[in-house]
């Protein structure tokens, strides 16, 4: 029996039967697609049809004879699947009502993709592009849209994977819970016999810096291999070189020839020169000491993520930062790193991604507004989790392409850059015009002879997708030749 039928608008046909979706073109089916149970199917502007199903709502095209999923977005027994003309898709449930969701902007890598291991803990890029993550199943690396996993058990002799880190001619060590430190070259395993000092601690964060050395945190201190060589004698850091005491779970190493580490410490251990420093709350970093995320930037200001401070900033010997109730959506922020676009991507322990603009910030530390302008990323643009993994590292990474890999506790998402995501389809109207206090009827508007002196226009743009985030550019023609940029309603 067929149970629904959906065109497309391009001469295609999706057909709904007991056990598969059919794609019809003209009088022949040209794809199938095996189903249980798909109670809902819609047209996706991207491309092909929007599939509704126990679990997920997926977007399937026909490649060649059968479908591929293009997106899958996390539902629970979807009944009926909408797609709007800004691009949201809305989604009924039997379980939770009717919900919005954002199509296109990322897609999530976890079991269902064949990834080992449901949680992902860490994500590294090599110098080559390919995406290594470390999951509760071992290891995964993403080449060229290929997946590859070693299991811990079976192809990997050690248990308990979490930070990775990895040099430019391709070695990649990780550390186990259990086995320390793990050397993977070649497709070779080889445990280094590199444990914490103190009985039952595991070591901490580890790094490679610009350098090539490989940097390790161990109870006792931090310990730096020059060229990865961890044969010979490490320099050592500790309190009394002068580094912060305490668990190191973030590290950083953008620039050359300096190191951050923090965590659950007394501070941020900064070293330079081979001389170590601890930045504690008396030399003005703010809230406790604990910090849960770093980022170098290029210009060569220092971001922390400050629990429960927010978000920090060090800029010229300077502290200064935003807290939770100027507009963070969480005083976790354990993954921090630059777009290259005037933005910061922010990975928070309970709210999923968030992403902020530098101007937006400067705005707020210099008291020209109250609030933080975040764009936040969740459940409902299609994150499997909400919950990101924190104290691991690298806890954010930027593929060639400009593509966000964000580690969770359901796989790991990639989120796209902004000219790769769709762009709401809104109108902007104008709604209201005062001239020197006297409003004019906007259909009634003709030009506006000399002698006022002020002009206000108030518009309107409908929409679904973040109202309350909508940027409008505007221009007086005649007057302006650029267009402005503007978050409120009246121009």
């Amino acid at each position: 029996p067929v149970f629904q039928l959906v065109a497309d608008g391009h001469d295609r046909l999706a057909v709904r039967t007991r056990n598969e979706v059919l794609l019809v073109e003209g009088d022949a089916v040209v794809a199938r697609h095996a189903a249980d149970w798909y109670p809902a199917l819609a047209p996706a502007s991207a491309g092909g049809f929007w599939v509704g199903g126990a679990d997920a709502v997926v977007r399937l095209e026909r490649e060649g004879s059968t479908w591929v999923e293009r997106e899958r977005i996390p539902t629970t027994a979807t009944t009926v699947v909408h797609e709007d003309r800004e691009g949201s898709l809305w989604v009924g449930s039997r379980e939770a009502g009717i919900s919005q969701a954002r199509a296109g902007w990322l897609w999530n890598v976890g079991a269902h993709e064949g990834l080992g291991g449901s949680a992902v803990f860490a994500t590294y890029i090599d110098a080559a592009g390919v995406v290594w993550l470390t999951t509760t199943g071992g290891l995964a690396r993403i080449a060229d849209g290929r997946l590859t996993t070693w299991a811990v058990g079976q192809d990997i002799p050690v248990f308990g994977l979490r930070h990775l880190a990895g040099a430019p001619d391709g070695r990649l060590w990780l550390v186990s819970d259990h086995a320390g430190l793990v050397l993977f070259e070649g497709g070779r395993w080889k445990p280094l016999g590199l444990k914490d000092p103190a009985p039952g601690r595991s070591l901490g964060v580890i790094g490679v810096d610009l350098e090539g050395a490989l940097w390790v945190a161990t109870s006792q201190g931090l310990w730096r291999y020059a060229g990865g060589d961890t044969d010979r004698p490490p320099t050592r850091f500790g309190p009394a070189e002068g580094a912060c005491a305490g668990d190191m779970r973030a590290f950083e190493a953008r620039r050359p020839g300096r190191v951050f580490f923090a965590g659950e410490a007394e501070g941020v251990t900064f070293i330079e020169g081979g001389r170590a420093r601890c930045l504690r709350p008396a030399d003005g970093l703010p809230g406790t000491g604990h910090v849960a995320g770093l980022y170098d930037a290029p210009e060569g200001d220092l971001w922390l993520g400050v629990r429960p401070a927010g978000l920090a900033r060090l800029r010229d010997g300077r502290f200064e930062h935003v807290a939770q109730n100027a507009g963070l959506p969480d005083d976790i922020l354990s993954g921090i790193l630059g777009d290259g676009r005037g933005h910061l991507w922010l990975s928070t322990a309970q709210h999923g991604i968030a992403r902020i603009a530098l101007a937006d910030y400067d705005a707020v530390v210099a008291g020209r507004t109250p609030r933080l302008w975040v764009d936040t990323i969740g459940a409902r643009d299609g994150l499997a989790s909400q919950v990101m993994m924190t104290w691991f590292e690298p806890p954010l990474a930027l593929d060639h392409r400009g593509r966000l890999w964000a580690p969770m506790q359901r796989g790991v998402a990639v989120v796209l850059p902004p000219e790769e995501q769709p762009q709401p389809r809104t109108h902007v109207r104008v709604e209201d015009v005062v001239v020197d206090g006297r409003q004019l009827r906007v259909e009634a508007l003709g030009a506006l002879g000399p002698g006022p002196t002020n002009l206000a226009v108030r518009l309107g743009a409908p929409s679904f997708v973040d109202p309350e985030r909508l940027v409008v550019e505007h221009r007086l023609g005649g007057l302006e030749t650029t267009w402005t940029e503007t978050r409120a309603r009246t121009a």
